[in-house]
């Protein structure tokens, strides 16, 4: 690519970002500012030059970083896709209650979810296992009344792992369900699990009594 190349690319990103270039053509969009930015940053990565597009208090250079104007934080992609991250990110668990019976799907991904308030038997039926990567937390956050909460599997047979209750190891093979049972449920009981796409994996988990989180296959 030519000197001229370059400069025309770096003049119609500056009139664009500042609103003023529009193509004359009646059915062409306007060009917005993320596809310019990524543009200049393409051109500048692909010929392996140095620069930088300032935009509002972002700064995007070859490197496919991005920082602040005081510089104190840095996101960056590197070749091999990994995003490095230089400073503080701030961010915090994701939760949500569940006083009833209900059906999760794959879009509440990361949230832990708070039981408390149900009557009778509250089942909570997980989504389709092949969403790999799904991730959800359940815990004790109330008295669960009389009823126990039972987490199901759509598909069933597909839970795998083991959870501590009471300190000791309960393994769960192939099972359908875990359960929290009421009359001795404790707050702070809980436990959590990850979807492969062919199993859910039970993670980490605590319960204060034994025999109080249970897994079960009763198909």
């Amino acid at each position: 690519m030519k000197t001229f190349d370059y400069v025309l690319i770096a003049l119609v990103a500056v009139l664009a970002l500042a609103g003023l270039f529009v193509p004359s053509q009646v059915d062409t969009p306007v060009v917005s500012e993320s596809s310019v930015v990524d543009r200049v940053i393409e051109v500048l990565s692909e010929e392996s030059l140095s620069g930088l597009v300032q935009v509002g208090e972002k700064v995007f250079t070859d490197g496919w970083s991005s920082e602040d104007k005081t510089g104190t934080e840095t996101a960056s992609l590197d070749t091999d896709g990994n995003l490095n991250i230089v400073g503080t990110v701030s961010g915090g668990y994701k939760t949500s209650p569940i006083t009833a019976t209900t059906t999760l799907t794959a879009s509440q991904n990361g949230t832990h979810f708070l039981l408390s308030g149900t009557n009778g038997i509250t089942t909570i039926t997980l989504p389709a296992v092949t969403e790999a990567g799904t991730y959800f937390g359940f815990h004790v956050a109330g008295a669960l009344a009389t009823g126990n909460v039972v987490i199901d599997s759509l598909e069933g047979d597909n839970i795998e792992g083991s959870l501590i209750v009471a300190g000791a190891v309960v393994d769960c093979d192939a099972e359908d369900q875990i359960n929290f049972v009421t009359d001795g449920e404790n707050i702070g009981d809980y436990f959590e699990m990850v979807s492969t796409g062919s199993q859910w994996l039970l993670l980490d988990s605590g319960v204060l009594t034994s025999a109080k989180l249970t897994c079960t296959d009763p198909s």
